[in-house]
């Protein structure tokens, strides 16, 4: 992921936060679960978030009623753009689109409004874009605090457990958190997670034959 000038916080001086976010920040961990390899939780939107939810989702008529984090740990650290980090970078993106669309898909159904961010690009999957790119790095550091590193004009966020080793994605929603994580829950512990770690895995060990990567579980 690579941050941009339009993307929701960043560089922004409306932003009531900078991109090296360690104090301030807007916390809620009311709910958070962790696998051996990703990490979610269920925030309340940031002021931030609802005041440009107009430059963000211009379709939407309503209101953002919920932020879902999902960060997915790395079998590398996302510091340098090289052959391993891409094939990473490229299976963690496919993963989250996979999961956004599935959540996404029921909140649907129960009347709400959903979308996901491609990480990739900042713009929604489903809905018309606007005029500004979802960042979702700042939305993190936002929503859990955590710090970040600039690294040749990119943010970084540094996990507390994982480092750099650390893929974020974001799915807004009109729903309220109570509802989101119970559809999000639903998912992910219902064989998501476990499906996509064993093509992790397999994905890994592939790639370690071709000198892309390493089996790292």
């Amino acid at each position: 992921h690579v941050a941009t000038d339009h993307g929701v916080g960043g560089s922004n001086p409306s932003s009531p936060v900078s991109n090296n976010i360690s104090v301030g920040a807007y916390v809620d961990t009311s709910f958070c679960l962790e696998t051996c390899w990703m990490q979610y939780s269920v925030h309340p939107p940031t002021p931030f978030l609802n005041r440009h939810r107009h430059n963000l989702l211009p379709e939407w008529s309503c209101g953002i009623g919920s932020v879902l984090i999902v960060l997915q740990r790395s079998s590398c650290p996302l510091v340098e753009r090289t052959e391993t980090t891409e094939v990473s970078k490229n299976q963690l993106r496919q993963n989250f689109l996979e999961l956004a669309d599935t959540i996404a898909v029921r909140l649907q159904g129960s009347g709400y409004s959903a979308d996901g961010f491609d990480p990739k690009t900042g713009r929604p999957m489903y809905s018309k874009p606007g005029s500004m790119e979802l960042d979702d790095v700042t939305v993190v550091c936002m929503c859990l605090g955590y710090p970040t590193v600039e690294i040749e004009g990119c943010s970084l966020i540094l996990h507390p457990a994982w480092g750099t080793a650390v893929y974020p994605s974001v799915v807004l929603a009109s729903a309220d958190p109570d509802i989101v994580k119970r559809v999000a829950s639903s998912v992910i512990c219902g064989g998501w997670a476990e499906s996509r770690s064993l093509r992790r895995e397999r994905s890994e060990y592939h790639h370690s034959f071709k000198g892309c990567g390493s089996l790292t579980q």
